[in-house]
């Protein structure tokens, strides 16, 4: 193309033709450049669903990298958690097994273990399971 296009420069400083019916070179030289060009168009439009698809590819994998990131961060939170439920559990096991070695119970009633609330020891103990 680039050779066509110093021809056709080469073409154009040339004189004029003698025999004014005689289609010049310069002519045939810009034709040739225009179809190329066209070709080029084409060619170009038809990379355009090869390019979409990229395109949309980087974008799924950028938005699964992201998702992989908060779901990790989600799993570190639930772990620390669940370490903190559990620490809640043992010092709970740890208040009852005090409470029942204390004589008449933390109330002083027998062992019946009521707390400020109306709620007793075994209640406490019963939602410490239900959500672990």
């Amino acid at each position: 193309m680039l050779y066509a296009y110093y021809s056709m420069l080469g073409a154009l400083t040339e004189p004029p033709q003698p025999d004014p019916t005689a289609e010049p070179e310069w002519h045939q030289l810009a034709e040739w450049i225009k179809v190329v060009a066209f070709n080029m168009i084409g060619a170009v439009n038809e990379l355009r669903p090869v390019q979409a698809r990229h395109t949309l590819e980087l974008t799924l994998r950028a938005q699964l990298s992201n998702r992989q990131q908060e779901t990790q961060a989600i799993h570190a939170t639930c772990d620390a958690l669940s370490q903190t439920l559990a620490s809640f559990r043992m010092d709970v096991k740890e208040a009852a097994s005090n409470a029942e070695e204390i004589p008449g119970g933390a109330t002083g009633q027998g062992g019946k273990n009521d707390n400020h609330d109306g709620s007793n020891l075994e209640d406490l103990l019963g939602w410490a399971e239900e959500i672990a």
